[in-house]
């Protein structure tokens, strides 16, 4: 009651011989709650943005080394 309550992100099990230990990521339930609106809102706001464009978006990457690719 009233303690940190933590959402797995990932977990795997690892072989250390003879045995197997469980690695697992989390992260505080407020926290992940948190970005995972950001994420939501972030969406939407890109969502209307290319919604009511009247032209075309694209990537453009420009290289280091001068090279340029649109992935």
């Amino acid at each position: 009651m009233g303690g940190v309550e933590f959402a797995p992100l990932a977990s795997t099990l690892v072989a250390i011989a003879p045995k197997f230990i469980a690695l697992t990521l989390a992260m505080e339930a407020s926290q992940r709650q948190k970005a995972q609106e950001a994420l939501r809102q972030s969406e939407a706001k890109f969502h209307k943005l290319t919604t009511h464009m009247p032209g075309m978006i694209y990537q453009f990457v420009l290289h280091p080394d001068g090279a340029v690719n649109f992935p």
